[in-house]
């Protein structure tokens, strides 16, 4: 099972969620669209309120035209 992501960490990618959205136009309403999900969950997701897997990561960045990248620090 998944372990799910700190508070701080799901807040940071949230944030970069919205930012990277808001920078090519896009709105909640059509990003859910392009995951095949509801708005209140992009909403939750931007919040840090939503739980994420990698696969999930991987669509969003697909959707928004990025790459996502991961580090081990």
């Amino acid at each position: 099972m998944p372990h799910a992501l700190e508070k701080f960490e799901k807040l940071f990618i949230g944030e970069q969620i919205k930012k990277a959205r808001a920078k090519i136009g896009m709105t909640q309403k059509e990003l859910a669209k392009k995951l095949n999900t509801s708005q209140s969950v992009i909403a939750r997701i931007e919040i840090g309120k939503q739980n994420l897997t990698i696969g999930r990561l991987v669509l969003i960045a697909q959707a928004l035209r990025k790459k996502l990248y991961i580090r081990l620090q």
